[in-house]
């Protein structure tokens, strides 16, 4: 089971733990601050978005639980994944060690167990009785064309190899038992799609909203058509995710998620979806423009509504490319072993790559831009710095761009790549990328501004003294 306490132990009296509320209930309990319970009534239409983002421009980042929502019973919980600490602490770990037992743990895939039963299950709609209008799926942005699903993991098998996925896709509610879902292009679902369209077979499809917390993070994974995703969480808990067989389509969805909605995709049906408030900042009107028919909604007795606020928020940026850290950093490190560390800042979206160095020879730098380059289609632009600089820090890698880096010799780029055709900047996906050397000669004698670190203790005790 799935253990969330700072240090990492086990607590059996955690009867929940494997739940979102679970998840939700202990890190209040240890970190009060950490979540903010909202009392006041909230409209579902844009002011959920609005108070994660207003906390975001204050620098606050706490997960946001919604008590009373206009029109509806339903809590909505969001924010969760705004913070690389709370991501660690969903799959047990402190912050500082997610790399590493991400990658020693992912090494050991544990598939999932299923059960008879589970409180997913305890409440049932089908058919007629279904009605997707009732979940309070908020309206985001002013541009967007209606209410969205935004936390919703697809489950699906490939209809050759059966082997289960676990994806992401936008969901804009329509009817009571249609829904528009766009499908990102390169992924797997999208494979699944063109192989049924190929087969005249439609998919079929569990869209899970509400899990534990380590279930989305497995989920965002993305490690190859044939991994199965839930052999990822299962890795991540060190034990199997208990899973249970859906009403109405061959899948299995987690047994202690919050709601499942069952139903299928045709290939060949086609319907207007979007527009939509993309990671990239901008209002997006690609689309895949297929349709998700539903036979089936079920919940647990008291569910929580799970929404990940989208746009350029922290979570959704967070959660998008935190499981991808690890892997991408051993993918670049393989290659070359004097990488110490990589970071992806929140203002690059998914673009902007940096990466530090002990640097030891000539030409490392240009490398390691290669490697990184080439790890990850995402990735425009690579900026690689001495191991003296903090590549969580901004400010501190631009310092090494002005400093150490002249444009003429240390600045080269690529002709059109392949990158995210999000990027409202490339042509249907194709990018120019671009790396930066911004480390200093191997014999330069240059010295950065420094204090002594007892200088600094008597600083910051001074001034926590005085309440700054």
């Amino acid at each position: 089971m799935t253990d969330e306490s700072p240090a990492g132990e086990a607590d059996a009296g955690a009867d929940r733990a494997e739940t979102l509320m679970g998840f939700v209930e202990r890190l209040e309990r240890d970190d009060p601050s950490q979540v903010l319970r909202v009392t006041r009534e909230t409209p579902v239409e844009k002011a959920i978005t609005a108070t994660v983002f207003e906390l975001q421009d204050r620098r606050q980042y706490p997960l946001v639980v919604f008590e009373s929502v206009t029109g509806y019973d339903t809590p909505v919980v969001t924010n969760v994944f705004a913070t690389r600490e709370r991501i660690a602490r969903a799959i047990g770990v402190p912050e500082s060690e997610f790399f590493e037992t991400w990658n020693d743990r992912i090494g050991d895939l544990v598939p999932p167990e299923t059960v008879g039963s589970g409180p997913v299950m305890d409440v049932n709609a089908t058919d007629d009785d279904v009605d997707l209008t009732d979940l309070p799926a908020p309206l985001h942005f002013d541009g967007d064309g209606g209410r969205y699903v935004t936390a919703g993991i697809v489950v699906a098998k490939d209809p050759e190899t059966g082997t289960n996925n676990l994806s992401f896709a936008r969901i804009q509610l329509k009817e009571p038992r249609k829904a528009g879902i766009s499908i990102h292009s390169r992924g797997d679902l999208w494979e699944y799609v063109r192989k049924g369209e190929q087969m005249g077979e439609t998919i079929e499809v569990a869209v899970v909203v509400g899990a534990h917390p380590d279930v989305y993070v497995g989920a965002s994974a993305n490690l190859g058509i044939d991994v199965d995703e839930y052999d990822v969480v299962g890795a991540m808990r060190g034990e199997p995710l208990e899973v249970v067989s859906c009403e109405t389509v061959d899948l299995s969805v987690p047994a202690q998620a919050e709601f499942v909605v069952e139903g299928s995709i045709d290939p060949a049906e086609q319907e207007s979806e979007g527009p939509f408030g993309e990671y990239t900042g901008v209002m997006s009107g690609r689309s895949s423009n297929n349709v998700l028919r539903v036979n089936a909604l079920s919940h647990r007795e008291d569910p929580s509504f799970l929404s990940i606020v989208p746009g350029q928020s922290r979570e959704h940026l967070q959660l998008g490319r935190a499981p991808k850290e690890p892997t991408i950093y051993q993918k670049i490190k393989d290659e070359n072993p004097y990488v110490e560390s990589i970071h992806f800042p929140h203002a690059g979206t998914h673009y902007h790559c940096f990466v530090s160095i002990d640097k030891s020879a000539p030409g490392q730098p240009q490398q390691t831009i290669l490697s990184a380059l080439g790890a990850w289609r995402y990735i425009k632009l690579a900026v690689v710095v001495d191991d003296d600089v903090d590549v969580t820090d901004v400010e501190d890698v631009l310092w090494a761009v002005a400093t150490r880096t002249q444009p003429d010799e240390d600045v080269f780029t690529l002709p059109k790549a392949t990158g995210n055709p999000l990027d409202p900047s490339s042509t249907d996906g194709a990018t120019s990328k671009m790396g930066v050397d911004a480390t200093q000669p191997v014999d330069s004698d240059v010295e950065r501004l420094t204090i002594a670190d007892e200088a600094r203790e008597f600083a910051a005790d001074l001034l926590d003294e005085h309440g700054y």
